[in-house]
């Protein structure tokens, strides 16, 4: 797992990735990283771009971004 640290907050909001070597992580998985990783007060999304920005660089991996993160604008669409 991997999880956004205080400059990339203060850029993008939070921000954490879970990933298993030979599979998806589960949802309970990725709940439990969530409740774990994350200020409960924060709400987490995570988003299916248009397929024409959907990119998987890392195979069984999940990324999972604050409610209203600056990575994207007021329509949803990630900042390019």
């Amino acid at each position: 797992m991997i999880v956004s640290g205080p400059q990339e907050r203060e850029q993008v909001g939070w921000h954490f990735s879970i990933s298993c070597a030979d599979r998806y992580p589960t949802w309970d998985e990725q709940r439990d990283a969530r409740y774990a990783l994350i200020p409960d007060e924060v709400t987490m999304v995570s988003f299916l771009p248009p397929k024409a920005q959907y990119v998987n660089t890392h195979p069984f991996t999940f990324h999972w971004w604050e409610a209203g993160s600056k990575m994207f604008d007021a329509m949803g669409k990630l900042k390019t």
